[in-house]
């Protein structure tokens, strides 16, 4: 099976262990969500993954080759970034957006057929076809975020890596990018690593929850267990109960969890 891995992942910045001996195998077909308190280490670990940065120790594997052995386009190609906050500079509209997406798969002379072809999917699968020559800038957020996992969609790559991507979106929007990325995660040989910061939104939506603490990971598996109360209060300093609700178990923030002494302790 194909596997994205990291073994005895480190990172050092200004002589901190951002990242500390992270070991984890990612799956095709397993939407994992990763988790944790600003600066934990998420998007330094999904920097790793993306093989924007190497490890200072360690290795990140993609199908056991290491990552670093890869040349650009061939990490382009079979993993596919959503990074956090992404700006687009250039008057573009969706359409061509999303045919950037095909960058590391078209040939010298531009865009093929088969690329317009796999553009045109991206986009339709997107809900994004009706905005193709709406200019990038005009759209609403969530018409934008789903332009941006066109372009990701339209590289057709094996492995989505989205980090943050329901920044600045209202609730409806948000269900909207986490249908679109589970919908990937479905495809047979596909898989999706995130970030988010709403708990409640990752036990909903994750098959496998990875909670991150001072550069470690301090809880791995399904959501009702990484996500325990006392996980939670460990990496956040707050409490939770879960509830039953209509659409399963969720998670209700109770407030912050108290010292030793029972005084709720700082911020």
């Amino acid at each position: 099976m194909k596997a994205l891995e990291i073994e005895g992942g480190c990172v050092r910045l200004g002589g901190r262990a951002v990242l500390d001996g992270i070991s984890l195998t990612f799956s095709p077909g397993v939407f994992t969500v990763i988790v944790g308190a600003n600066g934990a280490g998420k998007s330094t670990l999904m920097s790793l993954l993306a093989g924007l940065r190497a490890p200072d120790e360690g290795a990140v594997l993609l199908d056991r080759q290491p990552l670093v052995a890869l040349s650009s386009g061939a990490r382009a190609r079979r993993l596919g970034l959503l990074p956090q906050n992404q700006e687009i500079a250039w008057a573009l509209d969706v359409e061509t957006l999303a045919g950037l997406g095909r960058t590391a798969r078209m040939g010298a002379m531009g865009l093929r057929a088969e690329d317009r072809r796999a553009v045109g999917r991206a986009l339709d699968a997107t809900g994004m076809t009706a905005f193709a020559r709406r200019e990038v800038s005009t759209l609403s957020g969530g018409e934008r975020g789903r332009a941006l996992i066109a372009r990701v969609l339209a590289g057709e790559p094996e492995w989505l890596l989205a980090d943050e991507p329901l920044t600045g979106l209202d609730p409806g929007h948000q269900l909207e990018i986490l249908k679109l990325l589970k919908a990937f995660c479905a495809t047979p040989g596909q898989g999706v690593v995130t970030t988010l910061h709403d708990l409640a939104l990752a036990a909903r939506v994750a098959d496998r929850v990875i909670v991150l603490h001072e550069g470690r990971v301090l809880a791995d598996g399904p959501a009702r267990e990484a996500l325990s109360p006392e996980v939670v209060r460990t990496a956040y300093g707050v409490e939770i109960v879960w509830l039953e609700g209509r659409a399963g178990p969720l998670i209700e923030l109770v407030g912050p969890a108290a010292d030793e002494k029972g005084a709720p302790c700082p911020p």
